[in-house]
């Protein structure tokens, strides 16, 4: 089924399928920047709770969220996946990927992290995937006052 992507056009959708937690996740292929085991983590000791550290990679120093699905999680995922929108870059702490895929079917989501998740999609063996809105994921980050006041701004 043909759906407009980010860039607007309306070819079929690629998606990165990806565990975090609980949940089997799909992201906008053309948001990844890349997927990378976790080395070199630094611990942010004061940080806000969902920022367990920051990593450079390839001299962009990053800022790396987990739980970010709920607020609430275990520290225990061994994947970055490094998010871009707009030019600003953050990590997620995945548990495993799938693989890409193309999504066959659109339909309005449900309120999962209010407006991060407004649709979900079918795949090719799978139904029913939350589809991950990165927008107000990076925006909602950024604009908390704490992000801002720890200099952890994206």
């Amino acid at each position: 089924m043909p759906v407009k992507n980010a860039s607007g056009s309306t070819e079929k959708v690629r998606v990165v399928v990806f565990d975090a937690g609980p949940v089997t996740w799909a992201v906008d292929l053309s948001h990844v920047r890349e997927i990378v085991r976790i080395k070199g983590l630094t611990i942010l000791p004061n940080a806000i709770p969902e920022v367990v550290g920051m990593v450079n990679i390839r001299g962009d120093v990053v800022p790396v969220i987990n739980s970010w699905w709920n607020g609430d999680g275990p520290d225990d995922f061994d994947k970055i996946m490094v998010m871009e929108w707009n030019g600003e870059l953050l990590g997620l702490g995945i548990d495993s990927v799938r693989g890409i895929d193309a999504v066959h079917g659109v339909r309005y989501g449900d309120e999962v992290l209010g407006s991060t998740v407004k649709f979900r999609v079918d795949l090719t063996h799978l139904k029913d995937i939350p589809l991950l809105d990165i927008k107000p994921l990076i925006e909602n980050f950024k604009n908390r006052p704490a992000v801002m006041e720890q200099g952890l701004g994206i």
